[in-house]
């Protein structure tokens, strides 16, 4: 581009700004602030200094799986992923599997395989004579079921009056050969059972299920996996892979309520860890009664080292913030046998969990707390999670009482989010939902999937690089995202997302999110084009004036098929110009000019991507300034 419009002695010069390179988002300050390599808006972009690249979609791998996967039949909020997590199964080489909690089995997916094999839930299957219509009782010698459990019924048959089918019913573990049904959990809890009027007929089929408000989470202790349920007994596995065809042998069993030694049993809890050989859980809330409401708890428990099931409460519980409104969210380890704690409206560490006689407790903050607990993630020393006030971190400190040279064993909250430069954003957040966001540590960047706007579901991705300390993309997803699982792929680790229809392995296919598929679906029915945008900090030349833009210049790396449009947004006044297109035919380096005809005081470029991944190394953009554009006199 060259400098003057015109050649002379008062000649007129043509002003030039752009930027070589993008280093992050900053979508809070003023436009016209931003330092050279900021944008204001990266939506589905990576940027890494020198570039920024089209992020790449999500590939569903599960369905090219056989077997169970096939089986799968997705139902919103009812037959559906509610959770996946991570099994290395000690016993196999640490063969590493994703688990995914549905209703009514639990999937173990093989990712060298891409094939699966079913874990069920525990079931009982009773001929219709077993029922009892005075003591309203089913007999099923010796049982697993607990109380509180949920379960649904089916027969072969006809079901005993007072049972319907695919009506989730809760046990009243009435002795341990003989159960009864609840309509709710408040009266499986006080006992009180639904009248069978009738045995029915045939075969009677009890399965244990999860559901979508128990808020699912999957744990490994040892060579065990774990499904913790809101409000009712977790469910337990042996970890043995051994299968007939693709149903593996042993089940998933709600855990005793019985403890295993002197103490009392691990909770009934939706969320906890396993650490230092310890099972550690927080206390369930208190159910409502006729005169009380739902009360959460804020009460920490640890259980025996080595015995999941047996928690001694005078050694092992841990009270935080006892009797205030503050609620437990979720935690995890931390430096020197250290426990970060999270609470709705503060954060506390204990230290020293092996006693409560010898553990110190210290709180952090009472400024925020933690809204979502899957969004807790670490880095290192760094602890990231979302408050209301936005994405925090908590630093390491130093605790002179210890002396020079100890390792760090205090923890420091920031004053100001770590969301400060795209806070906008964030308080777009969906606030009632936002204990569904989920977040990971991955790559160097924390990922964290929110529900924004409308959404009820996370279907936004704010990204934060580490090693750039800065945000670089806001990524949108046309389905929620409820966790997130690192997993061996291939050569190295990979980065997998949860989603209700299956789990899908990220930043593989260039330009297209494999969207069209669920588990139990091999065809391939439709793809989303992934629309990267990309929108430049407001260029001023430092001249406070209205100035005529001219033209500019968008250097990229493109491959064929991959489709962008150029435009520029002009500031008071607020004009946008006619958008200039761009389609590749092939490999090769780009610079595409894009005219501007148009005044105003300042001015940023908008690149909308429409097709493919194309990848935007540099930006330039011209125009005449009024205060430079007069003439002078000659003297």
């Amino acid at each position: 581009m060259r400098n003057y419009r015109a050649f002379g002695e008062l000649d007129d010069p043509i002003l030039t700004d752009g930027d070589n390179g993008f280093t992050g988002m900053d979508s809070y300050l003023e436009a016209e602030t931003l330092q050279p390599g900021y944008v204001q808006l990266s939506e589905n972009m990576r940027l890494d200094g020198d570039r920024a690249n089209v992020r790449k979609g999500w590939d569903f791998l599960a369905a090219t799986a056989s077997g169970p996967l096939n089986t799968f039949s997705y139902e919103a909020y009812v037959e559906q992923v509610f959770t996946t997590g991570r099994y290395s199964d000690p016993d196999d080489g640490n063969q590493d599997w994703l688990v995914a909690a549905t209703k009514s089995a639990a999937i173990l997916w093989n990712k060298d395989t891409l094939s699966g094999l079913t874990v069920e839930y525990y079931s009982a299957t009773v001929a219709y004579t077993t029922v009892d219509t005075t003591a309203e009782t089913v007999t099923i010698s010796s049982h697993k079921f607990q109380v509180g459990d949920t379960v649904q019924v089916s027969t072969t048959g006809g079901l005993p009056s007072g049972l319907s089918a695919s009506t989730t019913y809760y046990i009243i573990d009435a002795s341990s050969n003989t159960i009864k049904f609840a309509n709710t959990l408040v009266n499986a809890n006080a006992g009180t059972a639904i009248n069978l009027g009738s045995q029915g007929t045939g075969n009677h089929t009890i399965q244990s299920i999860v559901l979508f408000w128990q808020d699912p989470m999957i744990v490994q202790a040892f060579n065990q996996v774990y499904i913790l349920r809101d409000l009712a007994r977790p469910l337990v596995w042996d970890g043995a892979t051994a299968a007939s065809g693709t149903t593996v042998t042993t089940k998933f069993e709600a855990l005793s309520s019985s403890a295993s030694g002197t103490g009392d049993p691990f909770p009934s809890t939706k969320w906890g860890i396993f650490m230092r050989n310890r099972l550690i859980g927080s206390q369930p809330a208190t159910l409502p009664t006729a005169t009380t409401g739902y009360v959460n708890s804020s009460t920490l428990l640890c259980s025996d080292i080595l015995t999941p099931n047996n928690i001694n409460v005078s050694t092992s519980e841990f009270y935080l913030n006892f009797g205030s409104a503050d609620y437990f969210v979720g935690a995890i380890p931390y430096l020197e046998n250290q426990l970060l704690v999270f609470l709705r409206n503060s954060v506390h560490m204990i230290t020293n969990l092996n006693s409560t006689d010898i553990s110190e407790h210290y709180e952090i903050t009472r400024e925020y707390g933690c809204v979502a607990p899957r969004s807790i993630a670490q880095s290192g020393a760094q602890t990231y999670f979302l408050s209301e006030a936005g994405v925090m971190v908590m630093t390491p400190q130093s605790d002179p009482g210890k002396g020079m040279g100890i390792v760090v064993s205090k923890v420091q909250s920031e004053a100001v989010p770590l969301s400060a430069k795209i806070q906008n954003q964030f308080d777009d957040v969906n606030l009632p939902y936002a204990h569904l966001a989920a977040g990971i540590v991955f790559d160097s960047k924390y990922w964290l999937a929110l529900p924004t706007g409308e959404d009820t579901t996370p279907k936004t991705v704010a990204i934060y690089s580490i090693l750039q300390q800065n945000w670089i993309s806001k990524d949108t997803f046309p389905e929620g995202i409820s966790n997130w699982v690192e997993m061996p792929y291939g050569a190295t680790s990979r980065l997998f997302a949860t989603m209700p229809k299956g789990w899908y392995l990220m930043e593989e296919n260039a330009g297209l999110d494999d969207t069209g598929r669920e588990i139990g679906d091999n065809s391939q029915s439709g793809t989303t084009a992934i629309a990267g945008k990309l929108k430049t900090r407001n260029y001023t030349f430092g001249d406070p004036t209205i100035k005529k833009w001219r033209a500019g210049q968008l250097a990229a790396s493109v491959v064929a098929s991959d489709a962008f449009n150029v435009k520029v947004n002009s500031i008071d006044p607020d004009v946008t110009s006619p958008a200039t297109t761009y389609t590749a035919s092939g490999t090769e380096e780009v610079l595409v000019r894009f005219g501007a005809r148009q005044r105003g005081y300042s001015a940023n470029v908008e690149v909308n991507v429409t097709a493919g991944s194309p990848s935007f190394r540099h930006v330039a953009i011209q125009a005449t300034g009024q205060a430079l554009s007069q003439r002078r006199t000659v003297a």
